[in-house]
């Protein structure tokens, strides 16, 4: 064979090793760009169940609120006897607003429930005691409320213990230099057992047509069923206002 020949035969091999070279690489280049697309739409479908199981997660989390909100309504939509309204959709919202309601629904109650026992007194009559140096007061009920007193002329007599508000005034007429009144409490109506509850005093003016002051005084006070309350004025023949804005006694249970 002649040198030409060989040489021919060389190329020839060479040009058949790069064809078979590109072929190669041609179609490797195909099926990475078939697998790059095959990829892709593989995250695709993946992407759509993601999003149809989250639709189908929040549709189920609906209709569990609505049921929550409407327990008599059957599953799905279509079973719901009415749509939800904006209230209960705010129900649904703020849970704690139904809590709070039933709160103060319950306070309100047991304050309608609970009423406090209420008892004021004007003057009726004024009756004095020269050898004790005294003057008592018998009393009219102007209000009351409950049945925690009851009112026998110038005492109270009260049935139920506990703690009690206990107030008092006397408008004083009188050119005494002093005036002034004390409420005590016969404690379970022993006469033998008085305790004074508070004493008020006030200095009245020598001229007779300015001889007025009045004298107050309040406290709260624990007492026991069958105590016994008196309003006394430690002068005897004393002068005083009865009309009942001037003079007056009172008790509240607390």
């Amino acid at each position: 064979m002649s040198p030409e020949a060989t040489e021919s035969e060389s190329e020839g091999c060479r040009l058949s090793v790069v064809l078979w070279l590109g072929l190669g690489s041609f179609l490797g280049l195909q099926l990475c760009l078939l697998a790059v697309l095959f990829q892709g739409l593989y995250l695709v479908s993946l992407q759509q169940e993601l999003a149809q199981l989250r639709r189908e997660m929040e549709e189920r989390c609906c209709m569990a609120g609505v049921k929550d909100a409407y327990p008599g309504t059957s599953k799905g939509v279509q079973g719901l006897a009415r749509p939800p309204s904006l209230d209960g959709i705010q129900r649904l919202a703020y849970p704690s607003h139904r809590r709070e309601r039933r709160e103060i629904s319950t306070v309100k109650k047991q304050q309608s429930k609970k009423r406090h026992s209420v008892i004021h007194l004007s003057p009726a009559s004024i009756f004095s005691h020269e050898s004790e140096d005294l003057t008592e007061v018998a009393w009219e009920t102007s209000l009351c409320q409950g049945n925690s007193f009851d009112v026998q002329g110038k005492t109270i007599n009260v049935r139920d213990s506990g703690l009690y508000f206990i107030y008092s005034q006397v408008l004083f007429h009188d050119i005494t230099f002093t005036m002034g009144h004390m409420v005590t409490r016969m404690v379970g109506g022993d006469e033998n057992d008085v305790k004074i509850l508070f004493r008020c005093v006030q200095s009245m003016p020598e001229n007779k047509d300015s001889a007025y002051n009045s004298c107050y005084s309040g406290g709260v006070y624990k007492l026991q069923r069958g105590d016994i309350i008196k309003l006394l004025i430690p002068r005897s023949n004393a002068t005083i206002d009865m009309t009942g804005h001037a003079t007056f006694l009172g008790l509240a249970k607390l």
